[in-house]
Formats: structure tokens, C-alpha cells, sequence
């Protein structure tokens, strides 16, 4: 079942979503979440074998992946990471899910590789709160995609680390009864496949200008990025809460990734939410070029 059913999703698959800019650590943040990850290792168990490799020319970010496993460079942070999705976009490219984590953060990212091999661009987000493409960075990737239909597991090894996770000064809240919950009292809660875990946002992006597919205003969105943590077992996933401005009473969860077991997009119902009343300078700009969903084309 495609998670997006609305027409909300409709729109955003079509491509007229914006991609936000990097934000910096919001280091004045009056919240914070500590993000315990235990030693251990998840297998990735890949139903394809792909390899990346590329830099931006001025040295800012570099990617080398080889069989599902490797290394992402952001200014000299270097984190190790797993391809964990494999996902064909619209006929033209395919698009690649990473995840890791480093002592200082929890990264996410999606590969975006043509059908001509070669990297078209590079999606990063981490729990440090900076989000965007890096061709909008200003620091495009270019480099080469490789991918085979063997069947490739890997591992992705963790260390005891605790990452502080800061608040965006302005977040909405979210009220689904048992099965979700965020306020602005700490880190909130959520069920994902019977299983509970704690909830901390770590940016978010405010679309709510943006127009629907046909060029009509009204029709915005706010997305709250997250990482989640299980409270019983050792699993960490990422994934972005989508609010609209008008509200349905829904909540959809996107771009899953986890480290141990996947969890596909979730529907929340019976929400009701409280989007921020102003906009904050920690709040995500957008630039509207190019979406980056890549659930339905």
C-alpha cells in the first residue's frame, strides 16, 4: 500500500516539493534529547549489490560506497553507513537509502543515481539538524552509481555512544492518543508496528506556501524530521511526520529508515496537531526546485 493516498501525497509525488538548506546545530535550543545507541550490529539483508562513489569539486562532501557498505564525508565528518532501500523513481533514476550514525550524529540519506550510472545528486539529513541536497548547498556531487541484481547482506556496527539531540525552538505538537505524542515538554512517543518508541524532532521544515501540482496556493504542508528510538529493543529509525495546514485528522510518517528492523510509512488517525504561529530563524528555508519524495511517481 503507497503511504500517500491523500491528495496531499498525490502532490507531493508529482515533484512540486520544495528542498530545504542546511540548518547549523541549534546550539541555543532550550530542549535537548540524549540518544543512547548501544554497542551492536544490524544486518542489512540487500536484494541488490551497489557501489557509489563521488565528491563535490570544492571537498565538502564525499561518498564511497562499495556492495552496500561505506563511508559519507560532510566537512570533514565522516560517518559509516549502509544502503538500506532501493527504491525506482518515475522510469529516469533510481534512488538509494543510506543510514548511520557517528559520535555526533544520526544521518540519513537518499543516492539519487540515472539510468545512465552516474550520481544526479545527494540528499543528506542528520540529527544535528542540517537538511538539503547538496547540489543546493552549493556543493554538487558528481560521481557514478553501480548496481547488480546479487543479493548483498551487510553489516552496520554500533558503538556505545549518547547523542544530544537538540529541539528546533519551534515544533509543533502532535496529540494521537497512545499511539502518538509530542509536546514541548521533552521527547514525545509513538507506536510503529506494536512496538513503542521514544520520539525527539531535530528539524523542521515549513512548506506552508508551497503550491499544490496544478499552481494552487492553500494547500501547504509542515514536515517535523525525527529520529526514533525503541524503548525495548536496540532499533533506531528516521523519518519525517507530514502536518497539513488545513487539518484531516491525519498524520503521515515518511521516508523510514531504520537500523534493525524495517518499518514501512505509517497513517496516523484521530490527530490533532498545533503548528507554530511564527516563523523561527531555526526554521528550515525552502527553495523551491526539486522533490526529493520518492514513494510514487
Amino acid at each position: 500500500m503507497k503511504l500517500w493516498a491523500s491528495a496531499l501525497g498525490a502532490l507531493l509525488a508529482r515533484g512540486s516539493f520544495a528542498s530545504p538548506l542546511e540548518r547549523p546545530r541549534n546550539t541555543d535550543s532550550k530542549q535537548a534529547y540524549s540518544l543512547h545507541i548501544s554497542q551492536s550490529s544490524f544486518t542489512l539483508d540487500d536484494g541488490y549489490d551497489a557501489s557509489f562513489n563521488g565528491s563535490s569539486s570544492d571537498g565538502k562532501y564525499n561518498i564511497d560506497i562499495q556492495g552496500n557498505a561505506g563511508k559519507i564525508t560532510q566537512n570533514g565528518r565522516v560517518t559509516d553507513v549502509a544502503v538500506s532501500q532501493q527504491i525506482p523513481w518515475a522510469g529516469v533514476r533510481t534512488l538509494y537509502a543510506i543510514v548511520g550514525v557517528n559520535s555526533e550524529a544520526v544521518l540519513m540519506g537518499w543516492v539519487y543515481c540515472t539510468n545512465q550510472d552516474t550520481i544526479e545528486d545527494l540528499w543528506l539529513e542528520d540529527t544535528t539538524g542540517a537538511v538539503g541536497f547538496t547540489s543546493q548547498l552549493g556543493s554538487p556531487v558528481v560521481g557514478y552509481c553501480q548496481q547488480s541484481n546479487t543479493r548483498k547482506a551487510v553489516t552496520l556496527s554500533t558503538q556505545n555512544e549518547d547523542i544530544s539531540v537538540a529541539f528546533p525552538e519551534s515544533y509543533p505538537t502532535m496529540d494521537g492518543g497512545s499511539n502518538l505524542s509530542l509536546t514541548h515538554a521533552g521527547a514525545g512517543r509513538v507506536i510503529l508496528d506494536g512496538e513503542r518508541f521514544e520520539l525527539a524532532p531535530f528539524a523542521v521544515v515549513d512548506c506552508s506556501d508551497c503550491q499544490t501540482a496544478s499552481g494552487q496556493s492553500g494547500d501547504g504542508w509542515y514536515e517535523t524530521h525525527s529520529v526514533m528510538k525503541a524503548t525495548q529493543s536496540n532499533n533506531i529509525c528516521l523519518g519525517i511526520f507530514y502536518l497539513p495546514v488545513h487539518p484531516t485528522g491525519q498524520v503521515q510518517l515518511g521516508y523510514m529508515n531504520c537500523f534493525g528492523k524495517q518499518i514501512g510509512d505509517q497513517v496516523f488517525s484521530d490527530v490533532s496537531y498545533q503548528l507554530p504561529t511564527s516563523r523561527s530563524a531555526n526554521r528550515v528555508a525552502l527553495v523551491a526546485q526539486k522533490a526529493h519524495l520518492p514513494h510514487e511517481s
